[in-house]
C-alpha cells in the first residue's frame, strides 16, 4: 500500500553542493536540493514545468535568476503558497512555478539557506531511489531542509544501551531492530507533527515503523520456521518500503530472522 501510494507522487531527489546538470529525462519529475547558492542547467532542450521552492515563507535576500534562451526572470524567495511533502515529512513554499520551453536553460540562485529546484512533471522512481530513501529522509530532516537531527541523537542513546545488556545473538539483533525503528519513528512523528500535520499519508509512513517492531516482537515470542521465514521475507521487502527501518532496522531484523531460522 505504502509503495503504491508513493509511486503515485514522488520526485527523484538529488543533493547538490554547487552545480548540477539535469540528470534524468526531462519529462521525469526531479528535485535538486541545495544548502546554499548553486546552479542547475540542462544540456538538452527543456519543455517542462520548472519550480523553485524553499523551507520557509521568506529567505531574506535570497533570489534566483532563470535564464531561458537569454530571457532572464528574477525570482525572490518569498511566497505564501505552502505545501506538505508526506514522503519526507516536510513542508515547502513555492517561490516560482512556470512551464518553460527553452533551447538553453540555466537557473542560478544566490542564497545562504537551503532551497531546491524541481524540473519535469512525470512522477517516477527507480530501484536505487527506493533503496536510498532512508538517507534522503535523514538529509531532509537534517541540515538540507528541516534542520532537525532527532534520529541521529536517539541512535547514539539507544544502541550503546543495548550493547550493555546481556543478550544472545538473535535477541540482540531483534532488540536492535526495535530500537532503531522506534528512533526513526519518533524522528518521523516529530517531523510530521511540525511540518506535515494535515497529511494522512505522512502519519501512515511515520507509524509504519511499527511494522518492523511488530515483526521483531513476534519473532521474540514465536519460535517456528514459518514465523522466521515470514520475518526474513518482510525484512528483505522493507528495504524497498521508502525509508522503513532506516537501513539498520531492516538489516538487524533480517539477521535476527536468519539466526532464529537456524535455531528452529
Amino acid at each position: 500500500m505504502i509503495v503504491a501510494l508513493t509511486l503515485a507522487a514522488a520526485h527523484v531527489p538529488f543533493f547538490v553542493n554547487q552545480i548540477a546538470v539535469v540528470e534524468r529525462d526531462l519529462d521525469v519529475s526531479q528535485v535538486y536540493y541545495f544548502k546554499r547558492s548553486g546552479t542547475i542547467y540542462s544540456v538538452a532542450k527543456l519543455d517542462s514545468t520548472v519550480s523553485v521552492i524553499g523551507p520557509t515563507k521568506s529567505e531574506g535576500s535570497c533570489f534566483a535568476m532563470i535564464d531561458c534562451d537569454e530571457n532572464v526572470t528574477k525570482v525572490p524567495f518569498l511566497s505564501e503558497s505552502r505545501k506538505e511533502e508526506p514522503f519526507t515529512q516536510s513542508e515547502y513554499y513555492v517561490y516560482f512555478e512556470e512551464k518553460k520551453k527553452c533551447g538553453s536553460f540555466v537557473l542560478k540562485a544566490v542564497c545562504n539557506s537551503p532551497w531546491a529546484a524541481v524540473v519535469g512533471e512525470k512522477e517516477e522512481f527507480y530501484l536505487l531511489d527506493l533503496l536510498a530513501m532512508p538517507a534522503v529522509i535523514a538529509r531532509i530532516h537534517g541540515s538540507w531542509w528541516n534542520k532537525q537531527y532527532i534520529v541521529g541523537w536517539l541512535l547514539l542513546v539507544f544502541l550503546p544501551i543495548l550493547c550493555l545488556l546481556e543478550l544472545d545473538g538473535k535477541r540482540y539483533f531483534l532488540y536492535s531492530a526495535i530500537a532503531v525503528s522506534l528512533a526513526f519513528m519518533i524522528d518521523k512523528v516529530v517531523a510530521t507533527a511540525t511540518y506535515a500535520d494535515t497529511s494522512v499519508l505522512a502519519w501512515i509512513i511515520s507509524f509504519s515503523e511499527l511494522l518492523i517492531v511488530g515483526a521483531a516482537v513476534a519473532l521474540l515470542h514465536q519460535r517456528s520456521k514459518r514465523v522466521a521465514g515470514a520475518v526474513i521475507l518482510f525484512a528483505i521487502v522493507s528495504f524497498f518500503l521508502f525509508g522503513l527501518g532506516f537501513f539498520l532496522g531492516s538489516m538487524f531484523l533480517l539477521v535476527g530472522g536468519i539466526l532464529s531460522l537456524m535455531e528452529t
